[in-house]
């Protein structure tokens, strides 16, 4: 390709580069080929077509990258101004603060609920494991609030204790003051009321713990909430917190039925928690299991020993039986 008329060459400069944003390299490299071809005849050849291409292309991707990395810095630049605060809203009407506790929870231990028709399972994954641990009187994922109503927790463990106390004390409370135990609603919404307070006032930050409640009350029976830092809470069938938690939910949702005993529970909570975990094998350091039922009339927490869960688990088929047991 020959340009031989100065209009046409300052044509094809136009299209090559638009005079309101002319890059300087590019420049440059036109002023290259100018010097190399005779006055009054600037040939473009096919290398150097492909080699404009080229530096066009480069200079276009590095400009569009300069773009998003701008972008980018000031989305993040923008949220900073919102997250240091939990009083104040972002422009899409986000609490960035609330975000960064629930993300807390997503690198805890898993923890699985059930409700049956004659209890509720509770189930965690145990984060801690060492052969100095005493494991007797350790627990992780398994508190005890009142004779009818106990939790499964996932995050920040000393955050946890300090709702659990709070909990236990405002049961107390109720029970002293009207000689019955508090319903399981009355406490998971009160407790979830204090929760909500530590995002709307100043000075404060969100507790980094979700929970599982599990209890039983003559109202409306056995009963299964969540509550996410927040301070919301929902009651449901079957919920999962902690790591993974999505991947569980859908798998309860498969295969949980209505009509499941307390049995069919354990071995559907050890199932998912198998299959979620971050961990290759499950054994019963890894595992704590808890139950609430009737025995006699009475609301019974229970803790399954090590033996139980090991006999579980064999029964699971998720490891063999020990050279004892046989």
């Amino acid at each position: 390709m020959t340009v031989s008329n100065p209009k046409e060459y300052g044509l094809l400069r136009e299209l090559v580069i638009p005079n309101s944003e002319i890059i300087p390299a590019m420049r440059l490299t036109i002023k290259f080929l100018e010097t190399q071809a005779p006055a009054g005849d600037f040939a473009l050849t096919g290398e150097c077509k492909c080699a404009l291409i080229t530096i066009c292309s480069l200079i276009l991707f590095v400009r569009f990258s300069i773009g998003v990395l701008r972008w980018n810095f000031a989305l993040s630049k923008m949220s900073r101004r919102y997250d240091s605060r939990t009083t104040i809203f972002s422009p899409e009407g986000r609490l960035y603060q609330v975000e960064y506790a629930m993300e807390a929870i997503g690198n805890a231990g898993s923890a699985i609920g059930i409700m049956a028709t004659d209890g509720v399972v509770l189930v965690g994954e145990k984060k801690v494991i060492s052969k100095l641990l005493e494991t007797s009187t350790s627990v992780e994922k398994m508190y005890k609030i009142d004779d009818h109503v106990a939790c499964a927790v996932a995050g920040i463990m000393s955050d946890a204790n300090i709702l659990i106390n709070t909990a236990r004390l405002q049961a107390q409370r109720y029970a002293y003051a009207y000689q019955e135990p508090m319903p399981v609603e009355q406490l998971v919404q009160s407790l979830c009321d204090t929760k909500q307070g530590y995002t709307q006032f100043g000075g404060l930050r969100p507790f980094g713990v979700s929970f599982l409640f599990a209890g039983w009350d003559k109202n409306y029976g056995f009963q299964l909430y969540m509550s996410d830092p927040s301070g919301n809470f929902s009651g449901w069938k079957a919920a999962a917190i902690g790591a993974n938690n999505q991947a569980a939910q859908s798998i309860l949702k498969q295969d949980y039925k209505d009509d499941i005993t307390r049995e069919e529970a354990v071995q559907l909570a050890i199932k998912v928690l198998s299959k979620t975990m971050d961990s290759t094998s499950l054994n019963s350091e890894k595992l704590e299991l808890a139950e609430i039922f009737l025995s006699s009339g009475k609301v019974k927490f229970q803790v399954c020993s090590s033996d139980k869960l090991n006999k579980l688990l064999v029964k699971s088929g998720l490891t063999q039986p020990s050279a004892d047991a046989q």
